[in-house]
């Protein structure tokens, strides 16, 4: 049985895997720490990687959970990376995101506006698409804390990697709004795919996942 590590998306947790179907693999979920001031990506991945047991280890990725894949790549040998809504380089995060580095609202703007902001369009941003996902939604918004968020969108829009490797594969929707296909270069297209897939479109992703993993 195969230890597959999950890594979760911005201030989420492993409810956004939930919904997957599992079988035959040992699930192991990455949990975001409190970073320290200004914290870089290196350094927090080396952090990250203390709750990782398994030699040559599987990891799969959602948004920035992918990104921080592909910085622990750098670590540790790993087997294999399976990116969801993700990028695999800073190429492919849209260039809109670097107005971040200039203007910084994430460091400056109330969180409490920045809340009621995810709340508003995060709907539209993640593609949530029913009752139950935009619940989800709304509890992880909640749910993250101010000091994680405005050190994470600082990461996100500083992002430097340039390596992709051989050992990802990438599964992007054609409907994500968060991070457009057109920036991106997936492997597997899911069609119709938002941001949130992992859980609306939790049995696909499920399909590709065992495929992936069985030829691992």
């Amino acid at each position: 049985m195969q230890d597959v590590y999950f890594i979760s998306g911005l201030g989420a947790d492993l409810r956004l895997f939930q919904y997957l179907n599992l079988q035959d693999i040992r699930p192991h979920f990455i949990r975001w720490i409190t970073p320290e001031k200004n914290e870089p990506w290196e350094h927090y991945a080396r952090r990250l990687t203390d709750q990782i047991q398994t030699p040559d280890p599987i990891l799969v990725g959602m948004s920035m959970g992918g990104m921080m894949a592909m910085e622990i790549r750098k670590l540790i040998a790993v087997k294999k990376i399976i990116l969801i809504s993700s990028a695999k380089t800073a190429r492919e995060i849209p260039p809109y995101f670097r107005l971040l580095r200039i203007f910084k609202g994430h460091e400056w703007i109330s969180y409490r506006l920045l809340t009621w902001l995810g709340l508003t369009f995060g709907g539209w941003l993640f593609g949530t698409t029913c009752r139950a996902d935009k619940q989800l939604l709304k509890e992880i918004i909640h749910d993250t804390d101010e000091t994680f968020f405005r050190w994470a969108w600082q990461r996100v829009a500083t992002w430097k990697n340039k390596d992709t490797g051989n050992d990802v594969l990438h599964l992007h929707g054609d409907k994500d709004h968060m991070l457009p296909i057109y920036f991106l270069k997936p492997d597997i297209v899911i069609s119709g795919g938002t941001h949130l897939m992992v859980v609306n479109k939790a049995e696909e992703i499920s399909v590709h996942l065992s495929r992936a993993l069985k030829t691992s």
